[in-house]
């Protein structure tokens, strides 16, 4: 879980700019791959897991994750 003290979290709009991805793909990596967490009816997006994300996107094909 994101907490404050290590907030390096992004909003799924950024989250899914920076992906190159919909935020409806995004949001569905936070719930299948636990990448975010949903905080105050918002989405939170980790960015070092995004991160991880994108690479393994990247190395596997778009349609890895």
């Amino acid at each position: 879980m994101l907490t404050p003290e290590k907030d390096n979290s992004l909003s799924l709009i950024e989250a899914a700019r920076r992906a190159d991805a919909s935020e409806e793909a995004v949001r569905g990596w936070c719930l299948r791959l636990g990448i975010g967490d949903l905080i105050d009816g918002r989405w939170r997006v980790d960015a070092d897991k995004l991160q991880a994300v994108i690479e393994a996107r990247r190395v596997m094909g778009r349609a890895a994750a």
